[in-house]
């Protein structure tokens, strides 16, 4: 139930004025985190599944952002926003058919779009959605390993669309070291009312 970066993208298309260049086939990924970064030497400090932004600053010219995407994508970033203007002025062709071939989006922003504000609130965004996962997941937990707090558990679950007369499968999983190069795997059902 992780947030993804279609959602995201949804969310604040219109009020930032964020378009989608490329790399459609790529926005169902998650979301962790959102970074500013200038370089790409940085790409080695990232460690999965951020939606990078970059205005530029200090490039020549538009030659460096093909590697930059590439730097991006093989440090597991989920995409890229170019926040266009007096550093980005053109993104190339070969850019876009990269972006597309890779499933790694490409998005633009223009210049007049604070960095700021768009990081922040994709920032709250993903801690909203996280925040709601956990109170979910120990709902149904509290439900499974604490039958008796069914009453107050069900209040939170209904806050979040699950429906009480609806039936709801968890399984757990639990990973074991039987032989050497396989796992024996132990699976509880819980059926939910």
């Amino acid at each position: 139930m992780s947030i993804t970066l279609q959602t995201l993208f949804e969310e604040t298309a219109k009020t930032y004025n964020i378009r989608l260049l490329a790399g459609q086939a790529g926005l169902n990924q998650i979301v962790s985190w959102v970074h500013i970064i200038e370089d790409e030497s940085i790409a080695d400090f990232l460690v999965g599944n951020e939606l990078i932004f970059t205005t530029g600053i200090r490039r020549a010219d538009c030659s460096w952002i093909l590697p930059f995407c590439k730097a991006l994508k093989n440090a597991g970033s989920v995409g890229l926003v170019l926040n266009t203007g007096p550093y980005i002025s053109v993104i190339s062709q070969t850019v876009i058919d990269f972006c597309n071939a890779a499933s790694f989006p490409l998005f633009t922003t223009p210049w007049e779009s604070k960095l700021v504000q768009i990081t922040q609130t994709y920032g709250f965004l993903i801690m909203e959605n996280e925040t709601t996962e956990v109170s979910i997941n120990n709902a149904f937990k509290e439900i499974i390993f604490n039958p008796s707090s069914y009453h107050y558990c069900i209040s939170t679950l209904l806050q979040h669309g699950y429906s009480e007369t609806d039936k709801y499968t968890v399984t757990c999983l639990s990973l074991s070291p039987c032989t050497k190069n396989t796992h024996d795997i132990n699976v509880k059902r819980a059926l939910l009312y």
